[in-house]
């Protein structure tokens, strides 16, 4: 198959590039071969700045992230750690370049609590560099962050989340974005052990297995459910 979809592609002009090409599989492993050459056989790959892997544990890559996050802010830290650069540049900055960084593909997360915590951990770290204060000085997170006045990030992942959530239930429902976030593999047998949260987890502990009916037919309880999630992400500090 791969081999005749590398032959289809010359035909318009594409070539498969043999050196980005890896194959990941749920049976038992076998070789892969396109144009004589073995492909390598991997357990995990990123694509288009998302990691897909098995275990589809969301900590590695928000880990990704939250790097390439602080390789952003490095990238501009003279300016940010300016004294007398006044904070609506500094802030307009972060914005622009910083925050598009942390929040690549937030639309795809798993947001567990411990997950939420580690982004507004990394936000303060990087706001205290940028008001000049270090944990020494005791200053109050609500002191930072009417200083900084940045979004909290933790609200602007699950804004993401929710609203992409709104799109799926919108779209038809033959749509493979649609089918793919209601999948359920019937035919596999659950291992042992609390099963691990999935995407739509948080958005079933709301509305129950129909939330796609509620943000379809009942946009008022949808905003509804959406402004509890704000508040409880809130007051979990």
């Amino acid at each position: 198959m791969i081999n005749e979809l590398s032959a289809v592609s010359r035909t318009v002009g594409l070539l498969i590039n043999e050196k980005k090409t890896v194959v990941m599989m749920t049976a038992r492993p076998a070789p892969v071969l396109l144009n004589g050459a073995a492909l390598p056989i991997v357990e995990e790959f990123v694509y288009l700045g998302h990691r897909v892997s098995f275990d589809g544990n969301p900590a590695v890559d928000l880990q990704r992230r939250i790097r390439s996050a602080w390789a952003a802010f490095n990238r501009h830290y003279d300016f940010f750690v300016n004294r007398n650069v006044a904070m609506k540049h500094k802030r307009r900055v972060y914005e622009s370049c910083v925050e598009p960084a942390f929040l690549y593909s937030a639309e795809t997360w798993i947001l567990r609590q411990r997950d939420l915590s580690r982004l507004i951990v990394t936000q303060r770290k990087m706001m205290r560099r940028m008001v000049g204060v270090t944990l020494l000085d005791r200053r109050t997170n609500e002191w930072l962050a009417n200083v900084v006045k940045l979004r909290d990030l933790r609200l602007r992942a699950t804004h993401r989340k929710w609203n992409w959530a709104r799109s799926l239930a919108l779209m038809d429902k033959d749509r493979w974005a649609v089918r793919l976030a209601e999948w359920r593999p019937w035919t596999r047998r659950r291992q042992p052990g609390r099963p691990k949260q999935r995407w739509r987890d948080e958005l079933c502990e709301l509305m129950g297995e129909g939330w796609m009916r509620v943000a379809e037919d009942q946009p008022a309880l949808w905003r509804s459910n959406f402004k509890r999630r704000f508040e409880t992400i809130l007051t979990a500090q």
